[in-house]
């Protein structure tokens, strides 16, 4: 049962500000709820005060425009789903917010709460990074730009001071020549463990950009630097045949914790593997904008 609180809509973003900086740890920001309230029904954090952001109408809005998108951080991933622009220009996002959760979850979930919560059992922040996305903060010391790589430090923690704010998600746009792959195996809507892996190719078909990410099999999404290395400077033919390479590469460069997901042993496998799927789909990818 969750305990006696005080909840409180804020009429802007500065109201907001002031209310967390006011109430310091007594105080949490709400969103959807998805992973708050959780922690509030078995006790497992406790706040006087709720500050409810979905109100907040420059927190809502999705903005693409030239092939970049700014995403609201309380924009639902319903929201996020409906919007034509997001599906054509970014088309992995939906896919993997369709994979994750249910109907329910899309209607309250959002990213900033996600990426707010750090779950280390989480998909956005590996398929995020992988395009080096960046997120706006604002707080009372006023607004910056963090990128999602620096942005979550270990299970539950993240780079938010004690008064700051996720405002808004930042993707650049990846260009024309490139592809994005996801991959994900779950347990009980949990990821076990996930990859992605995003290209960009000149114009003769040979590799000029490469991130490779795994998440969910340690405290936080990492970027394997070790694969991007062997990706960068190849032709597309020549790193579908380096897939298996690459895999094992992966598997000897992540650092798994053991968990009720599963063994280190079982976890290095999958990273691998994982990583050569979405490897292969996004050099089936390459010249779709955006994915």
């Amino acid at each position: 049962m969750i305990p006696s609180l005080s909840i409180h809509t804020p009429r802007t973003l500065a109201e907001a500000v002031e209310m967390l900086d006011g109430w310091g740890p007594d105080a949490a920001l709400y969103a959807g709820g998805t992973e708050l309230v959780v922690l509030l029904k078995y006790g497992l954090a406790v706040y006087e005060h709720l500050i409810d952001l979905k109100s907040l109408p420059e927190l809502q809005s999705i903005e693409v425009e030239d092939g970049n998108a700014s995403i609201g951080a309380v924009a639902t991933y319903q929201d996020l789903l409906r919007h034509s622009g997001l599906r054509r220009q970014w088309g992995e996002l939906s896919r993997m917010i369709k994979q994750q959760g249910n109907p329910r979850v899309w209607a309250a979930g959002t990213l900033g709460g996600n990426l707010s919560f750090a779950e280390p059992h989480s998909d956005p922040a590996t398929l995020l990074i992988s395009w080096k996305a960046e997120l706006e903060c604002a707080g009372a010391a006023g607004v910056r730009r963090v990128p999602v790589e620096d942005f979550i430090h270990g299970p539950l923690q993240t780079d938010l001071g004690p008064s700051e704010v996720i405002t808004r998600i930042i993707l650049v746009r990846q260009g024309v020549r490139s592809g994005t792959g996801f991959q994900r195996l779950s347990m009980l809507e949990r990821p076990t463990a996930n990859a992605a892996v995003s290209l960009g190719t000149d114009g003769n078909g040979r590799v000029q950009r490469a991130t490779a990410v795994v998440g969910a099999v340690g405290p936080s999404a990492t970027r394997v630097t070790d694969a991007e290395e062997i990706m960068v400077d190849t032709t597309v033919n020549e790193l579908a045949e380096r897939a298996e390479h690459i895999a094992v590469v992966v598997s000897e460069s992540v650092e798994p914790l053991e968990d009720g997901h599963g063994s280190a042993d079982y976890k290095r496998h999958l990273a691998g593997e994982l990583t050569r799927r979405a490897l292969l789909e996004a050099l089936a990818k390459l010249g779709n904008s955006g994915s």
